[in-house]
């Protein structure tokens, strides 16, 4: 969190922090494979076998390096 005063009024700016690289693969993987079957009933991510989720991942940090992302 940072402050800066601008004006003689403080203003609180709340700066995000950067997320690892690999819970944004995570995050997209999830999110591709719930877009990959629109309406149907999915397992929660974290119901699925290390198996299941392995293929998304890999979907999702080719997406992310071709994007310009680097682990």
């Amino acid at each position: 969190m940072s402050w800066f005063s601008k004006d003689s009024t403080t203003v609180n700016v709340i700066t995000p922090t950067p997320q690892p690289y690999q819970v944004v693969v995570l995050r997209l993987a999830a999110h591709m494979r719930i877009e990959a079957y629109p309406g149907a009933e999915l397992l929660d991510w974290k119901d699925l076998t290390d198996a299941q989720k392995v293929p998304w991942i890999l979907k999702a940090d080719k997406r992310m390096q071709e994007n310009g992302y680097e682990s």
